[in-house]
């Protein structure tokens, strides 16, 4: 919840935290946010529709996480830059 507080940050990595599902709908707060990296996460399909309405997000890396092949394809259909 405090990172959704920091509107003017564009770059977050939360690589190998406890990170889940509900922590993204705070994330998907940040208007400004550009680029995110999930690595190795808890995240599942929940997040993908939040992650998909970011619009400046332009690089997403995800992999490691739970996210399945139907929510990774509509990732790529969302996202320009994409790691899984």
């Amino acid at each position: 919840r405090l990172l959704s507080k920091s509107r003017s940050l564009t770059e977050v990595s939360l690589d190998g935290t406890e990170i889940t599902d509900e922590a993204i709908t705070h994330l998907s707060k940040m208007r400004q946010l550009r680029q995110l990296s999930v690595q190795t996460t808890r995240l599942t399909d929940k997040s993908v529709d939040l992650l998909c309405q970011m619009p400046n997000l332009y690089f997403l890396d995800f992999k490691g996480t739970q996210i399945s092949r139907d929510g990774k394809q509509r990732l790529r259909d969302n996202i320009q830059i994409i790691f899984f």
